[in-house]
């Protein structure tokens, strides 16, 4: 399991917690929250509280979006995930930014 709130340490010794305990899908973002968690706590580039903020908030949509678009959300695991899955996120990102946006 992994976690579903976390606190990251980021540069300038910014904190910032972030809880997906209200996203449905609980055993995906258990999964998937642990790629933010592991990245805040880098030497790098991902230390900046922006980028993990900007990671953050991506999972959270990415989750909101499947859950949308699956029957059963609160079943959703690694296994269940899927190609078309992302290619609906980033279908559904374009076309609430635009084709030539840079933002998502």
């Amino acid at each position: 399991m992994g976690p579903v709130v976390f606190t990251a340490v980021c540069s300038g010794g910014v904190e910032r917690c972030y809880d997906y305990s209200a996203l449905a899908c609980p055993p995906l973002v258990r999964h998937l929250a642990r790629a933010p968690a592991h990245l805040a706590g880098l030497e790098n580039r991902h230390k900046y509280v922006g980028t993990t903020d900007s990671y953050a908030h991506t999972l959270a949509e990415f989750v909101t979006h499947l859950a949308r678009t699956v029957d059963t959300p609160g079943d959703m695991d690694l296994e269940s995930l899927r190609p078309e899955f992302l290619d609906s996120f980033e279908t559904n990102l374009a076309a609430r930014y635009g084709e030539s946006s840079t933002t998502p």
